[in-house]
């Protein structure tokens, strides 16, 4: 994935986690995509973007954006 044109396509079956996305980087979609396709600690040092493809991951990332949303960094 290299740029908002790919991040656009990709999301556009997961309405509800582009709107997390916009809401926490204040509609960034630059900075949304590089939080994406950047390995997370808390993820396993995977790319939100690799765990999307399944419910469970999606979750994961979701959670993590809810986290970062609230300030819950635990």
């Amino acid at each position: 994935m290299s740029d908002i044109n790919d991040l656009q396509e990709l999301l556009k079956n997961h309405t509800d986690l582009f709107e997390e996305l916009m809401g926490v980087f204040h509609n960034n979609e630059k900075q949304a995509l590089s939080w994406l396709t950047h390995p997370k600690v808390p993820l396993c040092n995977l790319t939100p973007i690799s765990l999307i493809t399944d419910k469970v991951g999606k979750e994961k990332v979701m959670d993590m954006l809810y986290r970062i949303k609230s300030g819950d960094m635990s």
